[in-house]
């Protein structure tokens, strides 16, 4: 990496000293020579990379640049901030200079220039001789100029993010996932040790064992099998307290905070108890016997059946895991890794080139049939069609390196990781400061890149533009995996797969290192950057780090709230090469005063630290770019705050004492990002305007906040705004001036009523949000005018009474969550004028994909205007709403409902209030949606018969079916329902003339409900053949009765909860026999039933004392 390193530092150092110092009176001459070293060193760099590892001369002299280029580096940076401050700090800041007269400041400045000059020339001087030396040595190692290797990528700005494969196909695993599948369902003569079954799956590292196993864990087999599932990612830190916690975590999808690993034990035995269950245990490298012991007995509580996977490189850890051989994963194919290969390699004008395909067939077969080799020079070669850097490709000498197929992997990585450039080499690299599995998060990683030089302006991008567009090349080379998106599609979060880890902790060397910070007593290597993990701590020491003073990035990763002494602040503020400092969760009482010293600084993470103050002396961090001060206690801002004029992002999420931001934050000229969310503002400086570079504001949850400065209006180049869940009762006009504006968010504006009329003039406005907007009485008249609008969120606007008849113009439109239809008056006359937009004027919305709800169809006249809508037409429809209000005499709505047939690959449908007495023939036919899953018919007061009475076609998609409030239904049609072969889900609630369950015969029904079927008596027939049944839910049915044998059928019946049937008197004799029964609840029963279930005295004990949990009690 000494090249990526050096060549980022060389680059960094000619732009400073020509564009910084250049004009400085005595240095020209020096700098141009310095310049010009610094130009001829770094042709040689590549050369000198290769060569290093075969020759310690070489590398020796690489390490003798590097400190020499790291030290100028600090030296220039220095002077460079001494000299912002000395112009731009007033004299009236130091108050014995103020009394001095007006003539005699000047000499004052005159001289400390000189002095200034003076010392730099000579540190410039210095720095010139030292490189001299080492570029006169060069001479001794025959390095060759210009050397590129096999470069494929020469920048970032190539082709990028459009050629990443999202979702790639998976080559050559399923019949490996069909034979796991059979081990996992019970299929094979399986051995269990304390009910578990442990599975181990053994292979190479890059072989597709994570990825052979998510397809298992997410089969939709697997799903319905196991009651519970955990994914835990393991890697070399094997601690069973943070397994355990993680287990939890897996469970039930939210922090845990428990701290000890008996407590945690023990929420495990409560979570886990009775249920058959899947653990997967990715990444596993512990061979400790009675480690992995220690860990099994926190899960041996679950039902038989329940299974463990675990995935391992190491036979050793297999050997003590397994209960059954060893699965060992195979190679792919020559033709399931050219399959692979092809995927990711062509598809960028390369794909009809048979010379390239040739080559690209003898590159695949180096890849050895191991599927992350074949991914990454697929990803790499997709860039380029010149057939000459194919067969550089091909003929590199790295492919000696090592051979077998266990080694064949780093060669094809290392060949990945020479095609980059050198910053994107450098970037990679610094991914080693993290421990592995760690997980990424993109804004973050782009600021530290930021914050070590690595990205530099081109003058036409923004700097974090440009390290999106390094991020999205990283991505597109598949040196990140497991990406993690927003709803808008947008990458949040990645993690690198071990291999590269250990690829970019090689190139790294000593440059990056991460250590668990209490085995970290001392470290022998001299890292520019550390990172120091500490999880499950109660306390660290850090006093070794006295004697890593170079030290640019220290980054902590502790346990929330562990204590920080002052002693170790100081030590912190006395590594004064420091770029990046992350003390994120550590207790700080307050920063000590010296942390002025730390001036090189742009990246500071003080996050979650209990902060109530900063030092007036931060002011003096004038390089600070990133600055994370969320939720801390923060209650003022010191005035010098407006000296960090370098700020680009600011955040102080949940600081909720602070209720005011100074006045000057205006002068924070730089700030990009500020996230003032979740805190108590009452008001806005108007000096806010001032912030004219400000591309994303959020002042999201501050309550207290019911007004804007018009100044707002002054931030041209603002892109987001985010004003959600405050109390804003007017927008000031000025609004409308954003005229850069992408995303606007007003959800959850309970006092808003009304927008202004400027805000239609957000031509480039591509979001906006008025969720939950109680109180908006209406959209604006010329949303039209907004022709860019694609997403418009306006769900529980309830006071929003029709749609403006200008929507209609917005046809870029791709998400509409509600369409009201206008009010219209018995009167025609009546009608002339109104600005309502009638159904209609959905007819141009042929963009609309997602969910579309349409209320007040009761307001629709006739079925031209409702076939005019083109519902059909909207293919990309995934979920419609259909409501009604209420009746409306003299109106055809069969006709009405007939045209607003929805596209036919329409997932989720939903029809409410509708008024007629016949449901549409679309809907009769309704197996003709063949990717419909879930269906919901409500209030549907003149329904007297569902259409499916004598036969439904086969439909295999259906999944859910809810039929609620049809006070005439007499039969759910179950002779149709029966070809429902895919059914689940089964709700029937307050169908009052129901008086028993017909005969379903729905073999794939999980879970049935019956709610507030008054008459609803009998259900034995209808209980017939649900073999798959696992919950059932009876629920104010005050006439039902269960006959003996009524539940004979269900054979996997789990949970039954019965409220409010008064006149259950007895349980079914089945239930003994239901071997998988876990959970019974009984509310609101007759106190027959509740004495005959008395534990040990009951004459329906027998019957449910097998039960693990059971629930009984007269009432609620």
């Amino acid at each position: 990496m000494s090249d990526a390193i050096l060549g980022v530092l060389f680059g960094n150092l000619n732009t400073l000293i020509q564009r910084e110092f250049g004009l400085i009176w005595g240095v020209q001459h020096d700098l141009e020579t310095l310049s010009s070293t610094l130009t001829t060193i770094q042709t040689v760099l590549e050369d000198a990379e290769a060569k290093q590892f075969n020759d310690k001369s070489i590398k020796n002299w690489l390490s003798k640049l590097k400190d020499a280029a790291y030290n100028a580096d600090d030296i220039l940076d220095e002077w460079r901030t001494r000299f912002d401050a000395d112009d731009h700090t007033p004299f009236s800041t130091n108050s014995c200079i103020n009394q001095v007269p007006c003539s005699l400041k000047h000499i004052f400045r005159h001289l400390k220039s000189l002095v200034f000059r003076y010392r730099i020339a000579k540190e410039i001087k210095e720095m010139m001789q030292k490189f001299d030396a080492i570029a006169k040595e060069r001479s001794n190692f025959n390095l060759i100029e210009g050397r590129t290797a096999e470069r494929v990528a020469q920048s970032s700005h190539s082709r990028v993010t459009s050629s990443v494969v999202n979702e790639p196909k998976i080559y050559g695993r399923e019949t490996d996932k069909e034979k796991m599948l059979h081990v996992l369902l019970g299929e094979g003569e399986n051995v269990l040790h304390d009910g578990v079954l442990v599975c181990p799956i053994v292979g190479i590292g890059g072989l597709g064992k994570t990825t052979l196993v998510q397809m298992v864990y997410n089969d939709e087999r697997v799903v319905k099998y196991f009651m519970a599932r955990m994914w835990v990612c393991v890697s070399e830190d094997f601690d069973v307290q943070k397994l355990a916690k993680l287990m939890i975590e897996s469970l039930s999808g939210s922090p845990c905070d428990l701290t000890s690993l008996d407590a945690m034990q023990c929420r495990l035995r409560e979570m886990l108890g009775g249920k058959k269950f899947l653990l997967v245990l990715d990444d596993v490298w512990n061979d400790n016997q009675s480690e992995w012991n220690r860990l099994k007995s926190s899960v041996t509580c679950g039902a038989e059946g329940s299974s463990i996977i675990v995935t391992t490189r190491l036979p050793r850890v297999a050997s003590i895991t397994s209960t059954i051989p060893p699965y060992e994963l195979n190679f792919l194919t020559q033709n399931e890794c050219w399959e692979l290969f092809k995927g990711y390699a062509f598809g960028l004008g390369n794909e009809e080139n048979p010379n390239l395909e040739k080559i690209g067939y003898e590159i695949m077969q180096k890849c050895g049939g191991v599927p992350l080799a074949a991914k990454a020079l697929g990803s790499l070669l997709r860039f380029s069609s010149d057939e000459t850097q194919w067969e550089a490709i091909r003929d590199s000498e790295i492919w000696e390196m090592e051979r077998g197929h266990e080694n064949m992997i780093m060669p094809a990585l290392k060949l990945s990781y020479n095609n980059l450039s050198p910053h994107l080499r450098q970037c990679f690299a610094y991914c080693s400061v993290f421990p592995k599995d760690h997980l990424m998060i993109k804004r973050e990683l782009i600021h530290l890149w930021m914050a070590n030089g690595f990205i530099q302006s081109d003058g036409r991008k923004e700097l974090e533009d440009i390290g999106e567009s390094v991020f999205g090349e990283l991505v597109a080379r598949s040196m990140f995996q497991d990406i993690d998106k927003d709803e808008h599609g947008n990458i949040k979060f990645c993690k690198m797969h071990d291999l590269l880890h250990d690829l970019a902790s090689f190139v790294a060397s000593d440059e990056c290192l991460n250590v668990n910070a209490t085995e970290a007593t001392s470290i022998s290597t001299k890292p520019r950057h550390l990172s120091l993990s500490a999880p499950q701590c109660n306390s660290i020491s850090i006093q070794f780090l006295s004697s890593h003073k170079l030290l640019r990035a220290l980054i902590f990763d502790v346990e929330f709230g562990l204590d920080i002494s002052e002693p170790d602040l100081l030590i912190i503020c006395r590594l004064k090469c420091l770029r990046v400092l992350s003390l994120d969760g550590f207790r700080v009482e307050a920063l000590p005063s010296s942390i002025k010293n730390l001036i090189h600084l742009r990246y500071l993470d003080i996050c979650y630290c209990n902060l109530e103050s900063l030092p007036e002396s931060f002011g003096h961090l004038r390089n600070l770019q990133m600055l994370d001060l969320s939720r801390n206690n923060l209650k003022l801002l010191p005035a010098s705050f407006s000296n960090l004029k370098k700020l680009r992002f600011l955040n102080l999420i949940g600081n909720t004492n602070l209720i005011e931001l100074p006045s000057s934050i205006g002068r924070l000229t730089n700030l990009r990002v500020m996230d003032m969310s979740r805190n108590k503002f009452k008001m806005l400086p108007s000096s806010i305007g001032d912030l004219e570079q400000l591309r994303f504001l959020s002042l999201s949850h501050n309550e207290d906040l019911i007004s804007l400065p018009d100044s707002i209006g002054r931030l041209r180049n603002l892109q987001k705004l985010d004003l959600s869940k405050n109390n804003l009762k007017t927008l000031p006009s000025s609004i409308g001036d954003l005229e850069q504006l992408k995303f606007l968010n007003l959800s959850q504006s309970q006092e808003l009523q009304f927008l202004p009329d400027s805000i239609c003039g957000l031509i480039n406005l591509r979001t906006l949000e008025l969720r939950q907007c109680l109180d908006l009485k209406a959209l604006p008249k010329n949303i039209g005018n907004m022709r860019n609008l694609k997403h418009l969120y306006n769900d529980y606007c309830r006071s929003v009474n029709e749609m403006p008849f200008s929507i209609g113009k917005l046809t870029c439109l791709e998400e509409l969550e509600e369409f009201i239809v206008r009010y219209v008056e018995e009167n025609a006359e009546q009608n002339e004028g109104r600005d309502g937009a009638g159904i209609e004027e959905l007819r141009g919305l042929n963009l609309l994909r997602g969910r579309l709800c349409i209320r007040r169809l009761e307001r629709v006249r006739n079925s031209i205007d409702a076939k005019e809508a083109n519902l059909i037409g909207k293919k990309n429809l995934s979920y419609l709403e259909l409501c009604w209000w209420t009746e409306v005499k003299n109106i055809d709505h069969e006709a009405i409902i007939e045209a607003l047939q929805p596209p036919s690959n329409i997932k989720e449908l939903r029809v409410e209030g509708y008024p007629g007495v016949e449901l549409p023939n679309w809907m009769k036919n309704i197996g003709s949606f063949v990717h419909l899953t879930k269906m919901e018919l409500r209030e549907l007061p003149n329904l007297e018969e569902l259409p499916w009475t004598n036969g439904l076609p086969l439909t295999v998609s259906l999944q859910v079916l809810k039929l609620e409030f049809f006070p005439k239904l007499t039969t759910p049609g179950a002779a149709g329902l029966a070809n429902l072969t895919s059914l689940r889900e089964l709700h029937i609630t307050a169908c009052d003339s129901l008086t028993s369950l017909p005969k379903l015969g729905i073999g794939s029904l999980v879970v049935l409900k019956i709610s507030s079927c008054k008459a609803m008596s009998s259900v034995s027939e209808g209980l017939q053949h649900l073999t798959s049944l696992q919950e059932l839910t009876f629920w104010i049915c005050h006439e039902l009765e269960f006959s003996a044998e009524c539940f004979d059928h269900l054979i996997s019946l789990r949970k039954l909860k019965i409220d409010d049937c008064f006149k259950l008197t007895t349980l079914p004799d089945a239930l003994p026999h239901l071997t998988a029964f876990r959970e019974l609840t009984i509310h609101g029963c007759h106190p027959d039933l509740v004495r005959k279930c008395e534990k040990d005295k009951g004459s329906d004990w027998w019957k449910i004392a097998h039960i693990s949990n059971v629930e009984i009690a007269e009432s609620f």
